[in-house]
């Protein structure tokens, strides 16, 4: 999943470490689960989760979205946990437990239960910040559009990303990292074309971003953002399109999909949107990505 790959290779590697003869297989066919639902083969990940989790796994998001990706929205809900004041074990299967009862009602087409939702979520005890980090990042993609101090509060996150910044810590410089290109990508996207330029300069400078896929998937989004705040339409198409093998994350088909629309080639931003439409599951299983 690191590589954000589906193809045949990783499903063989994945289904061989799922072997019967393998006594700590669960964690193994749990991961078979997500692998299928990034393939939108919803029928083989239901029987995967359902699987792992007779035997013993009680991490159940992935199995709720799955669910969720055929429309089953009722049936996802029922299986994710109680809501949590604070989270007492790992924040990071937290918020993604958290994000999936956010994107359920936004998949619903009821924004004011999204935004409810959002709004209760900002209340659990965060110790270490990536909860309440990861609803910024929602707020400001999902809901900050429609809000007339985007920019300000874009920026306000974007600052205390870059402080937080540290690519000399191999195991925080993912994480800090692709939150700074991330709210770059937003910033530009917001129309803060200098402070995006700045900020994704210094990760570039910083990092070798070449040595992780999807940082590196990031930062041409990112700068694609940038070229079409610019009215650069070609050039921030063309940093795309070599990214699409199979492997890219769902933001680049959004943002081509942007620019498209906005030179108006039709067939092109058709082909983008029906992708999208088509790949629920990819988008669910990039959740902890």
């Amino acid at each position: 999943l690191i590589a954000n790959r589906y193809d045949s290779d990783i499903f063989a590697n994945a289904r061989a470490s799922a072997s019967a003869q393998n006594p700590n297989r669960s964690a193994a066919v749990h991961l078979l689960g997500i692998l299928n639902l990034g393939s939108e083969n919803y029928k083989a990940a239901l029987a995967n989760f359902k699987d792992a989790e007779a035997a013993g796994v009680v991490f159940k998001p992935y199995h709720a979205a799955t669910l969720a990706a055929q429309r089953d929205y009722d049936a996802a809900e029922k299986l994710l946990p109680a809501f949590p004041h604070k989270f007492d074990a790992n924040p990071a299967l937290g918020t993604i437990n958290e994000l999936l009862r956010i994107t359920i009602p936004l998949a619903r087409g009821d924004w004011q239960g999204a935004e409810a939702a959002l709004k209760r979520a900002h209340g659990i005890e965060d110790n270490n910040g990536a909860f309440s980090h990861a609803l910024t990042e929602v707020d400001l993609s999902v809901f900050a559009p429609y809000s007339g101090d985007t920019a300000k509060r874009t920026l306000a996150a974007l600052s205390e990303a870059r402080q937080a910044f540290a690519p000399d810590d191999m195991v925080q410089a993912r994480i800090t990292g692709g939150r700074v290109l991330l709210l770059g990508y937003l910033a530009a996207r917001a129309g803060e074309i200098a402070p995006a330029t700045t900020a994704i300069d210094d990760v570039e400078k910083r990092m070798k971003l070449a040595d992780s896929p999807l940082l590196s998937t990031l930062d041409a989004v990112a700068n694609a953002q940038i070229s079409l705040a610019k009215g650069d339409t070609a050039h921030a198409i063309a940093l795309l399109q070599p990214l699409l093998d199979g492997s890219e994350l769902c933001i680049v088909h959004v943002v081509l999909l942007d620019g498209y629309t906005r030179v108006g080639n039709t067939r092109q931003a058709l082909e983008q949107a029906h992708w999208l439409a088509a790949h629920p599951g990819r988008a669910y299983a990039e959740y902890n990505l």
